[in-house]
């Protein structure tokens, strides 16, 4: 069975916060060819050598409908979302460390720890907004829901059986369904 279409638990009082990297080339598809008959005949296939890697945006190692889809989507339909539990997605944007700074810092950058701005699949943990986030959801004032990448457009276009939605809750992708609404 597939686990995106199993409902979320019955805890209406609990909120899901999807936080996440966005803005870093990443890898969402592999184009294979077969391997001619020799001495790698163990191996069948090979990722193609002529544009055998499709990259889109990502966190670098997470392609973005990956890291998003199910929050911004995905879990606004009463089937998956019976109890109307609360989802926040809040994508941080990743930027590059100047050269010269990282020059001037290269143990600090080969830790991952030297970009406060860093929003790759792992190093993000190192970004001060992300831990200011969490330490304000911990104390219960969370940020709000923020999205700056294609991710709803991207949502927009995966085939789903159509499902009631949750009324009145907004979610990430609200602004841009009315956008929509409104150049209809």
């Amino acid at each position: 069975s597939n686990p995106l279409l199993a409902p979320l638990p019955n805890a209406p009082n609990t909120t899901i916060h999807c936080l996440y990297g966005v803005g870093k080339p990443t890898p969402r598809s592999l184009r294979f060819s077969p391997i001619p008959p020799g001495p790698n005949a163990d191996r069948r296939y090979e990722i193609a050598r002529k544009n055998g890697i499709a990259s889109g945006d990502g966190d670098g190692t997470v392609p973005l409908l990956s890291l998003g889809y199910m929050c911004a989507e995905g879990w606004d339909s009463l089937d998956l979302n019976p109890a109307r539990v609360r989802v926040l997605t809040k994508e941080y944007v990743h930027e590059e460390l100047p050269t010269r700074e990282a020059m001037s810092r290269p143990l600090e950058v080969l830790q991952g720890l030297a970009n406060e701005k860093d929003a790759d699949h792992i190093t993000i943990l190192g970004n001060r907004e992300l831990i200011a986030d969490v330490v304000g959801i911990a104390l219960g004032a969370p940020p709000a829901s923020s999205v700056s990448s294609a991710l709803c457009a991207l949502a927009a276009t995966v085939p789903v059986v159509e499902r009631p939605r949750r009324d009145g809750a907004l979610d990430a992708c609200d602004a841009y369904r009315a956008d929509l609404r409104a150049a209809d």
